[in-house]
């Protein structure tokens, strides 16, 4: 059979060029071109409606790893990424201005990205790990010496302590800022002599 008859056309609302498209099911799907375009269909194509991308770069190449999260790569370095399936999309430092041409996850963490000069750069998201605080007990009225310790494959630039019930203490000090592995700690005076629950979280 002739193959050519396997395709047909749909009407995407704009004149500019389209560079990438996909569909993470059979009905919802986006497509990237020139000056920041962005189109999106939930009925695999019927319709195409346009999505604010903010920025005016030629973008080239879109991904998504549900209907919800996904992102999209262009011109310049420009990365943007969107947790609401395209409603808005905000802007992703790539560290390159290469032009990049692909893009593609694992999963909401970890993902790469493709572009001119052999450029690729390597998205992990994935939190940090962080030990239980130490020491839980604390004299009245001293000063006392709280650390945490971490590690995280891309490098950790802060760590806070909070109390048990959310409430932050306050920013602790690293012992390796930016580092894949370390130690935080945070000095605090308490009210009162006692067992203490506390928490830490860090970030990159």
């Amino acid at each position: 059979s002739d193959l050519a008859t396997s395709w047909s056309s749909q009407t995407s609302g704009t004149l500019v060029n389209l560079n990438g498209v996909y569909f993470i099911d059979a009905l919802n799907g986006w497509a990237v071109g020139n000056s920041g375009k962005i189109l999106h269909t939930t009925n695999a194509g019927g319709t195409w409606t346009a999505q604010t991308s903010g920025t005016g770069a030629h973008l080239l190449s879109v991904y998504f790893v549900d209907t919800l999260n996904g992102w999209v790569a262009g011109d310049d370095g420009v990365i943007l990424k969107t947790v609401n399936g395209g409603s808005s999309w905000s802007s992703v430092s790539s560290g390159t201005t290469s032009v990049l041409f692909g893009l593609d996850f694992a999963d909401t963490n970890t993902g790469w990205v493709v572009g001119t000069s052999g450029t690729i750069r390597h998205y992990d998201a994935t939190p940090p790990t962080v030990s239980l605080v130490s020491p839980t007990t604390a004299s009245a009225g001293s000063a006392t010496t709280l650390s945490v310790t971490y590690s995280d494959t891309s490098g950790v630039v802060y760590c806070s302590m909070y109390w048990s019930t959310g409430v932050l203490v306050g920013a602790m000090t690293l012992s390796a800022p930016g580092g894949t592995s370390g130690t935080a700690t945070i000095s605090h005076t308490f009210p009162s002599a006692g067992t203490y629950k506390m928490g830490a979280s860090c970030g990159d």
